[in-house]
């Protein structure tokens, strides 16, 4: 098997199981949070709060789930074939950053069709006054943090290697 079909089966199993993890404590929410309230975690810190999000992010456009279906396929989308096309050029933490995106990604999409929206039950209200989120949000947020720090760490070296061969061409004239 070439060394290129081995990394996509490994993504593909990585992102399998994460999203199956994200969606196994998600169902456990739901069984065990759903009438509870507000339970303590980590008093003062961390409740466990069930919350069905039928918006985006801190519940924006709340109700407008085609919208956020048809993000979802979008942005998964361009992911995939930004990882298909840039194969040879993405090392391990881009791809990394990429698996962390696509898992939340997906399981936030899994809430979206089959609940008609997405399970939050993280809440550090007592610790800051924040809306509730899940696991899933939490990966996406490190997915892209991680991804634009890559990209811009190589955007410098790329700019510094053209500065440093101006200057050299400048010097052998």
């Amino acid at each position: 098997m070439k060394k290129e079909y081995k990394r996509y089966i490994i993504l593909v199993i990585t992102i399998i199981i994460l999203v199956i993890v994200q969606q196994c404590i998600k169902n456990y929410i739901v069984e065990n949070y759903k009438d509870k309230g507000s339970t303590s975690l980590i008093e003062d810190i961390v409740n466990i709060t069930y919350v069905e999000n039928t918006g985006g992010a801190w519940g924006i456009a709340q109700g407008d789930i085609a919208t956020f279906i048809i993000t979802n396929i979008l942005v998964i989308g361009i992911i995939i074939r930004f990882i298909v096309t840039q194969k040879d050029r993405i090392g391990i933490l881009t791809l990394i950053s990429l698996i962390l995106i696509l898992s939340g990604g997906i399981s936030n999409f899994i809430d979206r069709i089959v609940r008609g929206y997405v399970v939050d039950y993280i809440d550090i209200t007592p610790l800051f006054n924040f809306p509730v989120f899940n696991i899933d949000d939490v990966i996406i947020i490190i997915g892209w943090i991680l991804f634009v720090a890559l990209i811009s760490i190589s955007t410098i070296k790329l700019r510094n290697e053209k500065v440093e061969d101006k200057i050299e061409k400048n010097n052998s004239k």
